[in-house]
């Protein structure tokens, strides 16, 4: 309750007047009060103001670090976007390609029929060959020549 009472009285006053009043209930004069809130002050000021230059700095530092890490972010972000795209080509590479291998692989398959008649047509011709050798040399018997074989 005693501080309420005294919130107004402090809150009319100013900073000078809050001054001379200690002063003259402490029986300083305001000179000396003055010296002695300046040996108080100056320190912790001097303090504050380093506080502030620290602050500053590592701000300073913070910012640098930020503007890098943006930087970094960006261009990780352009590699990510290169790489999808990379990926992209590649899988529609890899869909032509096996596009071509089934186009190849039935290709290869009707080539593989083709060589096998032409494997059959030429066995056949060779079983003829075979068989007309075999009634040539049957029909001449002893007097064959080696022209007619």
């Amino acid at each position: 309750e005693a501080r309420a009472e005294a919130t107004p009285e402090v809150l009319d006053k100013t900073f000078g007047q809050l001054l001379d009043q200690t002063a003259a209930m402490t029986n300083y004069p305001g000179l000396l009060v003055e010296e002695e809130l300046e040996q108080l002050m100056t320190p912790f000021v001097q303090g504050l103001v380093a506080e502030v230059d620290k602050l500053y700095g590592v701000n300073h530092q913070l910012l640098k670090l930020a503007t890098r890490c943006r930087a970094e972010a960006l261009k990780e972000k352009q590699e990510k976007a290169q790489m999808k795209d990379r990926i992209q080509e590649l899988q529609t590479e890899v869909t032509n390609n096996e596009q071509e291998i089934a186009v190849l692989r039935e290709a290869l398959k009707e080539r593989g029929q083709q060589l096998d008649g032409l494997r059959s047509a030429y066995h056949r011709e060779v079983v003829q060959v075979k068989e007309h050798m075999v009634e040539a040399i049957a029909n001449k018997g002893p007097n064959l020549d080696a022209e007619d074989v």
